[in-house]
């Protein structure tokens, strides 16, 4: 009977770690790509972000929990 119950536990137990720590970061990463970058001109307009570093035409932009480079051409 104990024997029983704690191979139970073990099997829970194995099987939340294995969930946790693979199915869902799996799951967030695979999620995480079909959502679209802010960065660019067409993510960027009319949206408030945060200017980390600015020299003349380049700089760097937090916007949203992404970090936008811009380079001049």
């Amino acid at each position: 009977m104990i024997e029983t119950i704690i191979l139970t536990l073990v099997i829970v137990f194995i099987l939340f770690e294995l969930i946790e720590h693979v199915v869902f970061p799996l799951f967030w990463f695979f999620m995480g790509r079909k959502r679209k970058s802010v960065c660019g001109v067409s993510g960027m307009s009319g949206k408030v972000g945060e200017v980390k570093h600015w020299k003349k035409n380049e700089g760097k932009v937090f916007m949203n929990g992404e970090l936008c480079v811009k380079k001049p051409r």
